[in-house]
């Protein structure tokens, strides 16, 4: 069966089950369900995308051979500690998850476990209750993980990336220079691309006028 997308949201949906013959499904909808666990997936090793939020998921369990899978969301479940997604540090293609609105509270274990996953480029975790007890979370995740481009809602630009580097290594005066070089920098370069387009404008304007006296002496 060439099935590469099936979408099986709202349906009250109590037990994944009757798919693993999909072998080529690409993309799977199962949010707002009432599934409790992951299970029935292991024949999926071309999953790229599963959805599986609002349902009453305690444990990410039963993706170890889902080796495809790129984009996880599993926001709006029963999370409680990261100890229960162990399994996402096995997922080799995993780029973008979505933990969202759970009940992880360990705020110790949260950077620690992230590290271990540095190949994350999109990670959104608001709504957890260790959020909101980890001092400058966003600080510390940006700087823990390198790759990440971007972090609930909004992304990491340049600048954000230095400062927070800069924080974690020096604290908030270390955080000002870094700032403060990093603007002057950027005034700089603006004033130099200036001064640089205002030339190549002039010498542009001279070959113009070049041209036309050479056309006008010919006449």
């Amino acid at each position: 069966m060439n099935l590469r997308s099936l979408w099986l949201e709202c349906n009250g949906i109590q037990e994944i089950s009757g798919i693993s013959h999909l072998v080529d499904l690409r993309m799977l909808y199962l949010h707002s369900n009432a599934i409790t666990q992951i299970s029935g997936l292991h024949t999926l090793t071309n999953l790229v995308t599963l959805n599986i939020s609002h349902n009453q998921i305690s444990k990410i369990e039963g993706l170890e051979n889902c080796i495809s899978l790129k984009q996880l969301d599993i926001s709006h479940n029963l999370i409680t500690a990261f100890e229960n997604c162990e399994q996402l540090k096995i997922l080799p293609s995993l780029t973008s998850l979505d933990l969202r609105n759970n009940l992880v509270d360990d705020k110790d274990a949260m950077i620690p476990f992230f590290q271990e996953m540095p190949n994350l480029l999109a990670l959104y975790v608001k709504g957890n209750p260790c959020i909101r007890m980890v001092n400058q979370f966003r600080k510390s995740l940006v700087c823990a993980l390198p790759s990440l481009a971007y972090l609930d809602e909004r992304p990491i630009n340049e600048i954000e990336r230095l400062t927070a580097d800069a924080f974690v290594r020096g604290g908030i005066e270390e955080e000002r220079r870094v700032r403060d070089e990093y603007i002057k920098k950027k005034e700089l370069a603006g004033k130099l691309n200036t001064e640089q387009s205002a030339k190549i404008a002039e010498e542009g304007r001279l070959k113009r006028k070049a041209a036309f006296k050479k056309m006008m002496a010919e006449v």
